[in-house]
């Protein structure tokens, strides 16, 4: 099984729609299995996308709307059923805003014979506090501890490299979860490049329930680049620019296949 997971699939123009179409068909004649998107303005969005998409195979899609007044929303696209869909709202730690936060998308998935679960997640940004994205992996390990069916987690955590120095994000959260980048991807650089700094990050990634029967093909973990979402020059992200209609979006994507143990 082959997933996915992208930011920045908002405020579409169809121009946008077909880059990104251009980019989940370069990673397979057929894309990805499951593809986790986050920054999508609403469902009709979303739709048209999933319209794009549906030649290459995708049967399901859903977006379930946030609280959040920006109008950026978490959503999946499935090759396989989507069964039930749910939203989580993450409960911060008092004194930290919560009007700029995303709930975390889970969306429960039938495929031969099995039951997996996918959460599409947008944790907290960058500038706000580094607790309240630690409060959101809390919440997330709370959702994976309520059911003992396999589960993979995609999305932006907006974990920095700076971060991931100074407080072992990721790491820590190795004691439950396969996370793409320290399994694979030895050789990426990361999924946003952040100017100021000269620095990387891989603020996306994928992570896979561990000890549930699911794991990575570690070699097949990667990030999407291209001449249609990278700058020639720079192999940098090249956000979609609205005068000459050309890039997609100022992250990369994860891709990773993840198999069934039996």
């Amino acid at each position: 099984m082959n997933v996915f997971t992208w930011i920045g699939v908002r405020k579409q123009k169809p121009k946008k729609i077909l880059n990104i179409a251009k980019v989940v068909s370069s990673f397979s004649p057929n894309g990805a299995d499951i593809i986790a998107f986050q920054e999508i303005e609403n469902i009709s969005v979303l739709r048209d996308l999933f319209k794009e998409l549906e030649p290459l195979g995708y049967l399901d899609f859903v977006l379930l709307e946030g609280k959040d007044y920006r109008g950026i929303d978490s959503a999946i696209i499935s090759k396989f059923p989507i069964k039930k869909s749910k939203l989580h709202f993450i409960k911060f730690s008092p004194g930290f805003p919560t009007r700029d936060t995303r709930p975390i998308l889970e969306a429960q998935i039938e495929l031969s014979g099995n039951t997996l679960k996918i959460y599409s997640v947008h944790f907290p940004a960058p500038f706000l506090d580094s607790v309240m994205r630690n409060d959101a992996f809390i919440h997330l390990e709370s959702l994976l501890n309520s059911h003992d069916d396999p589960a993979i987690a995609m999305g932006d955590f907006n974990v920095t490299s700076e971060e991931e120095t100074e407080l072992g994000t990721f790491k820590d959260q190795s004691k439950i979860w396969y996370v793409s980048h320290q399994q694979g991807c030895k050789e990426c650089a990361g999924t946003y490049y952040y100017k100021p700094k000269d620095d990387w990050s891989f603020l996306d990634a994928i992570l896979v329930s561990k000890g549930r029967g699911v794991s990575f093909n570690t070699n097949s973990i990667d990030v999407l680049i291209n001449q249609s979402n990278a700058f020639r020059d720079s192999s940098k992200p090249k956000g979609f620019d609205a005068v000459s209609m050309e890039g997609v979006s100022d992250h990369f994507p994860v891709i990773a296949k993840v198999n069934f143990i039996n």
